[in-house]
């Protein structure tokens, strides 16, 4: 995508910001299909006990309210508790990545790079409207073995 060889890709989220703080021409496009999206957790063995538990636990709280959730938002991800990433965003910031609003300042991206002017509108609107526009979770499509077999012959070619 930055060199320009590609103009229209599937693209993790970051990428998406960092060719855009490059100066790429890049945007999100939603199908009329919907977005596929995924959801990342946190789970814990069986056999995690006592001081160890504890800490998985103390990790679990401090990743879902603190400054974690707002940098995961400032990448076009969400926290599993988008209301503690609030407390780390100004109104501005907030309005941008969560309402869908234009921003009244400038937006940088998570490593301080310029990504929004002021007056920018996020792509996809507001979480509302994008998590609404959901078709699939991260799932196997039914056609996934024949896309793979598809792109390993491409790369292959």
């Amino acid at each position: 995508m930055a060199s320009g060889e590609v103009v229209i890709q599937s693209m993790w989220l970051p990428a998406v910001i960092k060719v855009h703080t490059m100066g790429v021409a890049c945007k999100f496009q939603p199908l009329k299909e919907g977005y596929r999206s995924w959801a990342s957790g946190f789970g814990f063995p069986r056999s995690l006990q006592s001081k160890k538990l504890d800490a998985a636990y103390e990790f679990v709280n401090w990743f879902q309210d603190s400054w974690a959730g707002t940098y995961l938002m400032r990448q076009c991800y969400y926290p599993g508790v988008t209301e503690t990433a609030k407390t780390h965003m100004e109104a501005y910031d907030w309005n941008y990545w969560m309402d869908g609003k234009a921003t009244a300042k400038d937006i940088h991206a998570p490593d301080g790079q310029l990504l929004e002017k002021a007056g920018s509108v996020r792509d996809g609107g507001s979480y509302t409207q994008r998590m609404g526009a959901i078709a699939c979770w991260n799932a196997l499509m039914d056609e996934n073995i024949y896309m793979v077999q598809k792109w390993n012959e491409f790369i292959a070619a």
